[in-house]
């Protein structure tokens, strides 16, 4: 087999390892009040400079900042129950 028809086979094969970065599977943002007071939080926007131009690898940060800063929106808002289980944080972040 030549050089090229190695290389031909080769560039799709590292294009399907390349998946899209891993984002979290919270449910939809539905009170728009509270999604416009999630973007305006500070640490919200902190994060999201941080991460600005680099890759999606760990949006998954800025993702869950935003989620955050939505449920306290709700449960100030007297939408959502104040205690419960918490959701697992990732180690290290």
């Amino acid at each position: 087999m030549s050089y090229f028809s190695r290389l031909v086979l080769l560039v799709p094969l590292l294009a399907a390892t390349c998946g899209p970065p891993p984002y979290r599977n919270y449910p939809p943002m539905t009170d728009e009040p509270c999604k416009a007071a999630s973007e305006r939080d500070p640490l919200y926007e902190q994060e999201m400079e941080r991460y600005a131009g680099a890759s999606l690898k760990d949006y998954s940060v800025v993702q869950d900042v935003q989620w955050q800063a939505y449920e306290r929106c709700m449960r100030m808002k007297g939408m959502m129950p104040s205690g419960g289980v918490q959701r697992v944080q990732p180690y290290g972040y």
